[in-house]
């Protein structure tokens, strides 16, 4: 099973078994609290935008058995 790990705990440089999946990564949500919306909206928009990329999905295994 994964754990989700707090990059400003444990960083954000690369380890073994870690993927990092915050803002400037691929996996991260392109939409901003504030301008994009509240956090339930911005949530709600990367829920459809990632839906709506393939080539990202089909890389989703890369995350599976990582934290």
């Amino acid at each position: 099973m994964c754990k989700v790990l707090n990059a400003r705990s444990v960083g954000k440089a690369a380890a073994p078994g870690r993927v990092y999946i915050g803002r400037p990564s691929k996996w991260g949500n392109p939409f901003v609290i504030g301008p994009d919306g509240s956090r339930a909206e911005v949530i709600a928009k990367y829920r459809v935008w990632i839906a709506s990329q393939p080539e990202l999905l089909e890389t989703l295994d890369e995350l599976r058995g990582q934290d």
